[in-house]
């Protein structure tokens, strides 16, 4: 069957080179060298045949083995701006999150996700994030062993490292496309990963939170605020997170007031939590912010002596 597959594949037909990218684990177990030493041949004299390779490739094949063996190959895929296809890159990106988290590089010496930034292929890295976070949602669930936390922190330090580059090449920016700002409002996903907010995750968040809309699922809004609230609630860094958690705050309470997303019940459960550690100006300041905001129910509720 391999060698009447391998006959079939020199007559350039399009969707028999898809099925061998899609169906790449299968024909590595019949013949390893041979479909390697095959690959590695299209890619220097049949590449338009390469390409179409890759996409079916990168739809299903993950296997760690691959990371090495296939190194030039998915440097390739980076370095050309012409595979730009929406569904292949956020296949290529599924694969990159999974090496990253199985494979236990340091992510600096990842040279998926390095080669991804030298060649600035912002149409892969938007991907990356979002892709860690489900990937990691998922292997949370299915792991609940020491295995967990380390998961978790890798997730957690590869989110860092992505968004503080994102937050420079932004920060300055006055008009976003619709990829760019999901890319960057997707930040707020992550809270319910982290054990503190520092102060580079704030800066984030509120650069994050000033992107919202009005046509944004108003869910996401209250799904980030309760999970601000979760974090501040079990943390052990209640003092060290507390000017972070208050400026994110303020920040959400002028965001959510231009939306009319009401928020009573959390607001009051935030403020119980916030009353103990800070100061009654602090707590005067969130009043007038939502006095200014005219949110008059939650500004009425609030009482400010301690």
């Amino acid at each position: 069957l391999y060698k009447i597959f391998a006959k079939i594949l020199k007559l350039n037909i399009k969707e028999v080179y898809y099925l061998l990218g899609l169906y790449f684990n299968k024909f590595i177990y019949l013949d390893y060298k041979g479909t390697i030493k095959f690959i590695d041949n299209i890619i220097v004299n049949n590449y338009e045949m390469w390409k179409i390779f890759f996409h079916g490739f990168v739809e299903s094949c993950q296997c760690e083995e691959f990371y090495k063996k296939l190194k030039k190959h998915y440097v390739k895929a980076i370095e050309d701006k012409e595979i730009n296809k929406e569904e292949v890159l956020n296949n290529f990106a599924n694969v990159i999150s999974l090496f990253y988290l199985n494979l236990k590089f340091d992510i600096k010496d990842d040279y998926l996700i390095q080669t991804t930034m030298r060649n600035k292929r912002f149409d892969i890295l938007q991907y990356i994030p979002n892709k860690i976070y489900f990937n990691t949602r998922k292997m949370l669930e299915e792991n609940h062993d020491n295995k967990s936390l380390e998961t978790r922190e890798r997730a957690i330090n590869s989110w860092r490292y992505f968004y503080a580059i994102y937050y420079d090449k932004y920060k300055n920016t006055k008009e976003f496309s619709t990829n760019e700002k999901n890319l960057l409002k997707g930040f707020l996903n992550l809270v319910s990963f982290f054990n503190t907010i520092n102060r580079d995750d704030k800066e984030m968040i509120i650069f994050s939170l000033k992107l919202y809309e009005k046509s944004d699922n108003v869910y996401i809004y209250y799904d980030f605020f309760n999970k601000l609230i979760d974090l501040f609630q079990t943390t052990e860094n209640k003092k060290q997170m507390l000017n972070h958690v208050y400026n994110i705050y303020i920040e959400f309470i002028k965001m959510v007031s231009k939306y009319t997303i009401h928020t009573e019940v959390e607001a009051k459960k935030m403020i119980s939590l916030l009353k103990d550690y800070i100061s009654k100006n602090k707590l005067e300041e969130i009043k007038t912010t939502y006095f200014n905001t005219k949110q008059f129910d939650i500004y009425r509720s609030i009482d400010c002596d301690k």
